[in-house]
């Protein structure tokens, strides 16, 4: 989980990417973890993803380069 991207709207008082997190894990999802910051969450992703593992992104804003940014450096081109 990283930070919340509002995509036009206002942001909502107490919703941010720590909260949803905190719902992920109140529904039994304990390693879930919140990672701000593109650099840190692609440095994180680098030693979590083993091979055959999936990756994909899902939100508003410019989450899907880090997809993009992830396979450059599995590929050793970034």
């Amino acid at each position: 989980m990283t930070d919340i991207y509002p995509a036009g709207e206002q942001p909502l008082e107490g919703v941010n990417g720590e909260a949803v997190l905190n719902a992920i894990r109140d529904k039994g999802h304990r390693s879930a973890a919140y990672i701000s910051g593109h650099d840190l969450l692609m440095e994180t992703l680098m030693n979590a993803l083993r091979p055959n593992d999936l990756f994909f992104t899902i939100g508003a804003g410019d989450v899907w380069k880090i997809g993009e940014k992830l396979l450059k450096r599995i590929k050793g081109e970034g």
